[in-house]
């Protein structure tokens, strides 16, 4: 009986029904949620996956679906209960990783409470990328890198399960191409291994087996990338998207770490309080792993994208990280009561059982399968955001598209473009955020106008024949199509315009 109630069972279950509650639209502002699920669908119905573009115009232009086995996943989860099924994968794949943090934190030493806050900690820096989307995939494989790393340097030696990695990147390489940011973790920690070895510090590579088997990972690691259905070109895509700097101004996920937001403070917060208690151990009792959360963190401050695996990677490191400063030894000194005093040794940590939280989500998972409404846990609960998707425009947007041939084109705002490919796939949109297709230069036109030059959608709509808009409500394109005799507003909700236009005869 203890062991269905120990303390990751609560973890587990408060952060699954918080998820399932908030996570009802909040997890679906991403437009791209929309879009991806209906890839996945149609690589299901045709059997293979996406090589030409089935959502934009004009149409016919090479499109490498990046994240192709994450997409069918997400359609075949979309199958049974549409995005009530979503929100209750995505709910449990969070609740379960940060629970497995919450494991290894009281594994490490950590008393209840402090591993509590630590949990807590790492939500903060994490909770604004959390959405419906295969980069999930990331943070959680990511995790499995970091903990592996952290694992093979406090056993002083490579493990043979340490090339259990291979596989696992195989995977990763097919769901998201986040992959790039695990090898260069990988490269990054054997050549740091190597280099305290010739310092005499502590290190894995004890021996030249340790070395061989470490190098063998890597290079399966590293070749993994390359088993996809798209050879290198998805590599080569992937460089591309990594190296854009329009990236950075265009794409919100993409930008710099500011000072905006309270995430952002979070996450300056969660890296100042990291930095201040690494600074505090003794150079002797350094491990490398424990420096790959700054490298994180500044790639963060480059990148917010990045947060969620810098708070993943400095939260597995913290045990090590508090048993060493300085600061908490002289604390636990004075106050042998502290919360951060050592505990007793524990010879075998018994694993939590996952029988009440896997009751729980196979409970949610047959009322939604089933159509019973109850709230969080049941069908109909799930939605995306209407500031992101104006729902109330659904039936005036079909009906719409109905008077037009099938793959007729529209003129619509980035952040609209999921949500035209999702509830009017009869429709082809001008953008949306898959900017492998439409390339820097087609973003960088998109912003111009939407941010400057909001005439230029005029050179759109005459290239393409547009016959309906689709516009974020007082937006610049949305003023501007409004002020133009051709276009009449046939539809509006309280964050979107719905506009058709007149071709003389």
């Amino acid at each position: 009986m203890k062991r269905l109630w120990r303390p990751e069972v609560f973890v587990f279950l408060g952060a699954w029904a918080t998820l399932m509650v908030i996570g009802r639209t909040q997890l679906f502002r991403d437009p791209g949620t929309l879009w991806h699920t209906v890839s996945g669908q149609r690589m299901i119905a045709t059997g293979a996956v996406v090589r030409i573009d089935p959502f934009a115009t004009p149409p016919g232009r090479p499109w490498i679906s990046m994240q192709w086995l994450a997409e069918i996943v997400m359609a075949a989860l979309h199958s049974v209960a549409q995005l009530d099924t979503l929100l209750l994968a995505t709910a449990t794949l969070l609740a379960a990783l940060y629970t497995w943090l919450a494991h290894r934190l009281l594994r490490g030493g950590l008393s209840p409470l402090v591993a509590t806050v630590v949990v807590m900690l790492v939500l903060g820096a994490s909770s604004h990328h959390f959405h419906v989307r295969p980069h999930l995939a990331t943070i959680a494989l990511f995790g499995a890198t970091v903990a592996a790393l952290v694992d093979i340097e406090g056993a002083a030696r490579v493990s043979a399960k340490y090339a259990a990695l291979v596989p696992v990147y195989v995977l990763w390489t097919n769901l998201h191409g986040g992959v790039l940011g695990g090898i260069a973790t990988l490269a990054l920690a054997g050549a740091g291994f190597a280099v305290f070895r010739l310092l005499g510090k502590a290190s894995p590579f004890a021996t030249k087996r340790d070395v061989a088997l470490s190098l063998g990972v890597f290079a399966g690691c590293a070749l993994s990338i390359f088993v996809n259905p798209y050879g290198t070109a998805m590599v080569r895509t992937w460089l591309v998207l990594s190296n854009s700097e329009v990236l950075r101004t265009a794409i919100q996920e993409h930008a710099p770490l500011g000072f905006e937001t309270g995430n952002d403070l979070a996450i300056w917060g969660f890296g100042a309080v990291y930095t201040a208690l690494l600074v505090g151990v003794p150079f002797r009792a350094l491990r490398l792993t424990w420096l790959l959360p700054l490298v994180w963190f500044f790639l963060t401050t480059r990148g917010v994208r990045h947060a969620p695996l810098f708070a993943l990677a400095a939260g597995l490191t913290l045990p090590g990280v508090l048993a060493e400063c300085r600061f908490i030894r002289a604390l636990v000194a004075r106050n042998p009561s502290s919360l951060f005093a050592p505990r007793p040794p524990i010879s075998r940590f018994t694993r939590p059982s996952a029988t009440v939280p896997a009751v729980a989500v196979a409970g949610a998972f047959v009322l939604q399968a089933c159509g019973v409404s109850a709230g969080p846990f049941g069908a109909g609960w799930a939605r995306p955001d209407v500031s992101v998707a104006p729902l109330a425009l659904v039936p005036a947007l079909r009906d719409a598209a109905a008077r037009f041939p099938d793959g007729a084109g529209i003129l619509n705002e980035l952040e609209l473009g999921g949500y035209v490919i999702y509830y009017a796939p009869r429709l082809r949109v001008v953008i949306d955020d898959r900017c492998e297709l439409y390339g820097d230069s087609g973003i960088a036109a998109y912003v111009d106008a939407a941010d400057r030059h909001p005439e230029a959608v005029d050179g759109w709509v005459r290239s393409y024949d547009l016959r309906l808009a689709l516009t974020t409500r007082g937006s610049r394109i949305d003023r501007h199509i409004a002020s133009s005799p051709e276009w009449a507003r046939i539809a509006t909700s309280h964050s979107a315009n719905l506009y058709e236009r007149a071709v003389s005869r």
